[in-house]
């Protein structure tokens, strides 16, 4: 049967037998039965994606020193050794793993152990012979493996360091990643998990903002101190104006609060509603899609038929992928509502610490609850606290006065050390800024040097092929060689062979000589002694 795409066939629309009936899952023990087949919707063969994967894979073969046979032209149309070696060489990063005969079993393996999400496109024929049809298949598994070990790098050195956000940032999305490829889509513990440890991440810091708060308290107490010795009754009156001011302020933005807190809430609720629209629409499509597997399973089908149902399944794609980037919008508006009132949130917590900064008994506090109240405290009993506290300023003022020659003085000491500080401050973003110039022109002229390296290796390289060309030609004169003197040596091994049988014959006969010489000296021996009794007796 003819072919209209380029796209490879799966192996369920393979094996299909003549009768049209489908084969069971026990048959075919290669694929696990929960496992998700997922179409590569990726642009495989548009130039802009090969160019972005080639350059990719050479990068990260270029940085890390690979020995291979490493060109813009081999990753185009690479051998099957040089995708060997490309292969070993990628995923000795990521595990040493120790291959058998069988590199094209290995393969489909170590991508089933690392969960491919389009391992069900690649398969052993493939990897027998790599074509330059199936090479931007294989290259884009390669580019992902490598994006896969450089964002395991990167997360290895974030968890190395300090929890800050990013880190819970990244353990949600590489979660929430495993989770997709289990086919597990349910992200609410995900989500509870990362709000909590957001939540102590900023409790860690709002208690270190309280800390330095109190010792800028310190500071401002001793400032306002040595303040209220210079100030008149005329200043004490117009402070006094001025937190007026500053409370009906925060009365007014109270009450604006409010409103934009009935506001968000309303559009919070109903981005809610749309998603949960959404992901019901998405449930029901995905029970549709079960259905239709099961109907397929069930019932006999035809060629014909099966390319009806795959049109089918490209329109389902397609109404899918239109529906998820609604989803994506409502989330990221829902993202900006949030944004937007933590931002509302943040003003008015600037304006209470600017009040409280005033005075230190006032301790104003934002609570941050969905209740009437929005403060700790009532604005009319601080106002009387105050009025009353004015009253014994002015009483006191009068006393202060004797005490403003010696803290005119305290003030320029403190002054003067302040400004020694701001030059110190300065000397230091002089340095820093010296420091940055020269590392800049380091790192140029190591870069040029890298460059000169490469240049110098790619030469060399010629040279190498150069030498395996000359090296082809002495191997043949040698190996010529080596057939003559075989050859003469089995010549000779031969007379070796007859010249051994003639002296293990001459051994024998020695060795037959030297036992009957033996057993006649016995004799004689005997004889004589025999001779020698007699002449005793």
């Amino acid at each position: 049967m003819k072919r209209y795409t380029m796209t490879p066939i799966s192996r369920k629309m393979q094996k299909l037998p003549l009768n049209g009936n489908k084969t069971p899952l026990q048959s075919r023990p290669s694929f696990a039965p929960e496992e998700k087949i997922r179409r590569d919707v990726r642009m495989l063969r548009d130039p802009n994606y090969k160019k972005t994967c080639s350059e990719n894979v050479y990068k990260f073969l270029s940085e890390n020193n690979f020995e291979g046979n490493l060109s813009q032209k081999t990753l185009q149309n690479p051998s099957n050794k040089d995708f060997q070696l490309i292969f070993k060489f990628i995923f000795s990063f990521i595990d040493d793993y120790e291959y058998t005969n069988k590199f094209e079993d290995d393969v489909i393996n170590i991508l089933k152990i690392i969960k491919y999400p389009y391992a069900s496109e690649i398969t052993r024929s493939q990897l027998t012979a790599i074509t330059p049809h199936m090479w931007p298949i294989v290259l884009s598994m390669l580019s992902w493996l490598i994006d896969i070990m450089l964002n395991l790098e990167n997360f290895k050195d974030l968890n190395s360091s300090e929890n800050n956000i990013e880190t819970f940032f990244n353990e949600f999305v590489s979660n929430g990643y495993l989770n997709y490829l289990q086919g597990n889509d349910d992200d609410q513990n995900l989500e509870e998990d990362f709000e909590n440890n957001v939540q102590v991440l900023y409790s860690d810091l709002f208690k270190k903002i309280d800390l330095k708060k109190d010792e800028l308290k310190k500071l401002e107490k001793e400032i306002l101190e040595l303040k209220s010795g210079f100030g008149d009754i005329e200043n004490l009156e117009q402070k006094k104006n001025d937190l007026l001011e500053d409370l009906n302020s925060l009365i007014s933005s109270q009450k604006q609060l409010e409103n934009k807190k009935s506001k968000y809430s309303n559009i919070i609720k109903k981005t809610l509603e749309e998603i949960e629209i959404i992901e019901n629409e998405l449930k029901d499509l995905r029970n549709q899609h079960e259905e239709i597997k099961n109907k397929i399973e069930v019932q006999k089908l035809n060629p014909e038929d099966v390319k009806i149902m795959n049109k089918e399944k490209v329109e389902l794609y397609e109404e899918l992928e239109k529906i998820t980037p609604e989803k994506e919008k409502l989330m990221i508006n829902n993202k900006n509502l949030e944004k937007n009132l933590s931002e509302v949130i943040d003003e008015i917590e600037k304006l209470m610490f600017d009040f409280n900064n005033l005075r230190e008994d006032l301790n104003f506090k934002f609570l941050k609850n969905f209740d009437k109240k929005f403060f700790n405290r009532d604005f009319d009993e601080t106002r009387r606290t105050l009025e009353n506290e004015h009253n014994k300023a002015i009483q006191r003022n009068e006393e202060l006065k004797i005490n403003k020659d010696t803290i005119l003085n305290t003030k320029e000491e403190k002054e003067i050390i302040l400004k020694d500080i701001e030059t110190k401050i300065e000397y230091n973003q002089n340095k820093l800024i010296s420091t940055g110039e020269i590392y800049l022109k380091k790192k140029k002229i190591s870069e040029d040097e890298q460059k000169k390296n490469k240049n110098q290796m790619e030469g060399l390289e010629r040279e190498l092929l150069q030498l395996n060309l000359e090296s082809n030609s002495s191997l043949i004169q040698s190996e010529q060689g080596l057939h003559k003197n075989k050859i003469s040596l089995d010549i000779i091994n031969n007379k070796c062979k007859q010249e051994k049988e003639a002296i293990k014959n001459l051994i024998f006969n020695f060795q037959n000589n030297m036992m009957n010489y033996k057993v006649s000296l016995k004799r004689i021996n005997e004889k004589l002694q025999n001779l020698k009794n007699q002449q005793e007796n």
